[in-house]
């Protein structure tokens, strides 16, 4: 059976040398190998040609400044908002010079070389794109040929295969064989010299006193101290993965300010009573005269600082105030929609105006609400660059006319970490009031909200925690005392 099994594997050699197989040791071909690396090759380039004819046939047909948009190009994007701000400059000294003043020939000059500069951009990178197509194309080709010429050589090789296969499967059958006769030859050469067993029992076991698993003690006792410490281990864990302001009193430790009181839930009776609680901390915070114009704002978007303005100025002419409800979030304002009230002529309209405001003009501008004592000047015809009338003198003047013919002003802004409204309504403004949402807002969002009004010099007159669950957070014991300001 030796002699057989050596006869095979020197005819199985001979044959794979004689037809030029080469085989490796986990059976496979090189050629199949190569083949398979080429067509993974030929794949991802397909896919990049698509991905460059794409890119491709969406620029071909433009040639001009569309392209802009489309090309995503962050040096063609920053020239061309340099060229709307050149733009945007001499139509504002439109209104005032002719085409022949000085300073508009120079924008003039400047937004023509820019604009040169980017289309002489956009036609490189358009080449480019088209450069880019066209070699990615010329590569899939070659691939393309190169798979084929692979194909034909594994095709011619798989004939010679068959051959080799039936000879390696007689090579593996007669090498079972013969490692299975030669087993059980060794089994029987060694159960022919077994002999028999010559142990015997020298002193019986003694059984023991008690089991030695398990020990109920040890157990407890260990298992007392895992309870302990995993306990302590998860609720430490929750604790740190949880960083959300949560409750009353939260706000005071954290910002070092006055919390104003906590909004509850819709859902819970006192909701309404808790904004009359938040309007007795405000006027027995600090006299209305030191802060009669208050901004309210908070860290992100849905935090409740639109709801919290207008119930409290509600609140503030049920008891006889009263009070001037500005929407100052230019972005989405929703103030005139909450109180039923159509959006007229407002807050943008006067920042717009080039001359000083007149009280007739503001007073027009004011609507009336349901409330008795409560008015609303609405967010106005607002366009894409709002934000850049709120550094208008008209915004100081429109404050210093409310403070002198209203109680207090509220002015509702937009999310100060996202948008700087509320910073620059805050400069002109007297006091900032911060709204946080419990289980929303997070601590590192209100400190960075707390330090970007101190870095601006801006006063904070307090906090407002909102949506608040007395169920799951009862209050803090400090959170019944506010501070003053």
């Amino acid at each position: 059976m030796r002699a057989k099994l050596e006869h095979s594997e020197v005819a199985l050699q001979a044959y794979a040398r004689d037809s030029g197989l080469i085989v490796t040791t986990d059976q496979s071909s090189p050629t199949d190998d190569k083949l398979r690396e080429t067509q993974a090759e030929l794949s991802r380039a397909q896919a990049d040609r698509v991905a460059k004819e794409s890119r491709w046939a969406s620029v071909e047909p433009f040639s001009g400044l569309e392209l802009v948009p489309i090309l995503h190009d962050p040096v063609i994007s920053g020239a061309q908002e340099k060229l709307d701000d050149l733009r945007r400059q001499m139509a504002e000294l439109a209104t005032t010079y002719t085409p022949d003043y000085p300073k508009v020939k120079r924008l003039q000059a400047q937004a023509e070389t820019l604009e040169t500069q980017i289309r002489v951009e956009i036609a490189g990178a358009r080449e480019r794109i088209r450069v880019e197509f066209e070699e990615g194309r010329r590569r899939e080709d070659l691939l393309a040929v190169n798979y084929q010429a692979q194909a034909s050589q594994v095709s011619s090789e798989a004939a010679r295969r068959v051959h080799y296969d039936v000879l390696k499967n007689e090579v593996d059958s007669t090498r079972t064989l013969y490692d299975t006769m030669f087993s059980r030859v060794k089994q029987a050469t060694i159960a022919a010299a077994l002999r028999g067993s010559n142990m015997r029992v020298l002193d019986p076991a003694i059984p023991p006193a008690r089991p030695y698993r398990p020990r109920i003690a040890q157990s407890v006792l260990l298992g007392s101290l895992a309870g302990v410490f995993f306990g302590f281990v998860f609720v430490f864990g929750r604790e740190q993965a949880n960083r959300t302001v949560q409750g009353p009193g939260d706000l005071q430790l954290l910002l070092d300010i006055p919390e104003f009181g906590a909004v509850a839930s819709t859902r819970f009776a006192i909701h309404q009573d808790s904004f009359k609680a938040i309007l007795a901390s405000i006027l027995f915070s600090a006299p209305l005269d030191e802060a009669r114009v208050l901004v309210v704002t908070s860290a992100n978007p849905s935090e409740g600082k639109t709801t919290i303005s207008m119930n409290l100025a509600r609140a503030l002419a049920a008891v006889g105030r009263r009070v001037l409800l500005i929407d100052g979030d230019l972005h989405s304002p929703r103030l005139h929609q909450m109180l039923g009230l159509p959006r007229n002529s407002g807050l943008a309209d006067l920042l717009a105006s080039p001359a000083s405001l007149d009280p007739d003009r503001i007073n027009a501008a004011l609507q009336p609400s349901a409330a008795r004592g409560l008015l609303l000047l609405s967010a106005g015809n607002a366009g894409p660059e709002a934000s850049n009338l709120l550094y208008s003198p008209r915004l100081k003047e429109l404050f210093q006319f409310s403070r002198k013919n209203f109680d207090i002003v509220l002015v509702d802004s937009p999310p100060m970490l996202q948008i700087p409204d509320a910073r620059v309504m805050g400069q002109a403004a007297d006091a900032v009031l911060i709204v946080v949402r419990a289980g929303k807002t997070t601590r590192e969002a209100a400190l960075a909200v707390r330090q970007r009004l101190a870095e601006d010099g801006t006063k904070i007159t307090g906090s407002v925690l909102n949506d608040w669950n007395p169920r799951k957070n009862p209050p803090r014991a400090s959170a019944a005392h506010p501070r003053p300001t």
